[in-house]
């Protein structure tokens, strides 16, 4: 089949999963709720309608799931494109971790090579045409972010609806073989859970900042956040490799564990400020909330609770860098061991 505009995105796409890559769409349905699958696209419409068993609606869960809480912060990341002279959609996926901060994966934002045009999450979207979904612009360059770890905290523009609170970061470690659920928005759909078959991989990564696991995905479940059954997040995904006719294969993560000291690393005592509450009172079930409701008044506890992580300040015992030039194939080296970690903050030289 002739591929079309995002093809070249999706040919990758095998029987499970496809490597690391944001789903892609014509520039023109930049700021859509739903993104038309369209024939030019090959594979990838015909994996999502037959894979309905395994992308499970999480628009189905009742209001009072503990999952449908945390899946509550996970949203759609839009961003237009431009590649080689040539506007493009493109998803991944983002995690709402502070009052004004997304996570997601360092090759969704900043990217490599692509020059980003806008950039804007999308809440609340879990059915095609959903009326209650809102969109809020984020920035283009990544407040902090790290391209061996793959993972960037990315700064809203506008304040999050009322109701709405920061995920509880409080992460855990994955044991080989203990079941897991993947949050996501696989190719660009309406947001998803992976619960059937959703694994960390039986033998576990040699390198400690990985996590392996064998929950499936489509290009725009790049940042889909990886949570254990007490729903606390594991990881973060950011590569595939799984294949049904391999039984040895596993796509990647990096672990949420790794991703919170990160953070502390570059800024000491900032890690502590990600949306985190005491473990006593973490994943309470509470309302989903109004996400078209008004947002808090300017200067509420809500709005200053994480000051320090946002606000520019020398990091203590890190050199700075700018983000990885574009071309440079850091996302490659990523994923290859023994490469030194390398920890930016975008704003350092501002």
């Amino acid at each position: 089949m002739r591929l079309g505009l995002a093809g070249l995105f999706f040919a990758a796409i095998g029987t499970a999963s496809a490597l690391a890559q944001p789903s892609t769409f014509p520039g023109s349905d930049y700021g859509q709720v739903t993104l038309r699958l369209r024939e030019s696209q090959g594979s990838a419409v015909s994996q999502v309608i037959e894979r309905g068993d395994i992308f499970q609606r999480v628009g189905r869960l009742r209001a009072d799931d503990k999952l449908r809480e945390v899946s509550d912060r996970v949203v759609r990341l839009d961003r237009l494109i431009s590649v080689n002279g040539r506007e493009l959609t493109s998803t991944c996926t983002g995690t709402i971790v502070a009052t004004d901060l997304v996570l997601t994966n360092y090759h969704c934002i900043p990217g490599f090579g692509e020059d980003i045009r806008q950039a804007s999450i999308l809440l609340g979207y879990e059915d095609e045409d959903d009326p209650d979904a809102v969109r809020i612009p984020i920035e283009t360059r990544p407040v902090m972010a790290d391209d061996k770890l793959d993972f960037a905290l990315v700064r809203l523009t506008a304040p999050l609806p009322a109701g709405l609170t920061p995920l509880d970061f409080e992460p855990a470690d994955a044991q080989p073989g203990e079941r897991l659920t993947i949050l996501h928005h696989p190719a660009g759909r309406p947001k998803m859970m992976t619960v059937h078959e959703c694994f960390a991989y039986k033998d576990p990564s040699p390198r400690p900042t990985e996590l392996r696991h064998v929950c499936d995905t489509l290009p725009g479940s790049s940042g889909g956040l990886i949570v254990n059954v007490d729903r606390q997040p594991v990881g973060l995904h950011h590569t595939g490799g799984l294949s049904k006719s391999d039984a040895g294969s596993y796509n990647l993560a990096t672990r949420a564990s790794v991703i919170r000291a990160a953070l502390d690393t570059l800024r000491p005592g900032t890690a502590s400020q990600v949306a985190s509450r005491p473990s006593s009172s973490s994943y309470e079930t509470t309302p989903r909330p109004n996400v078209g409701a008004a947002a808090p008044a300017a200067g509420s506890p809500q709005d200053s609770a994480f000051q320090e992580l946002t606000t520019p300040q020398p990091s203590a015992g890190v050199t700075a860098t700018q983000a990885q030039p574009a071309g440079s194939g850091a996302f490659e080296q990523h994923t290859s061991p023994n490469v030194p970690n390398r920890i930016t903050d975008a704003f350092a030289n501002d």
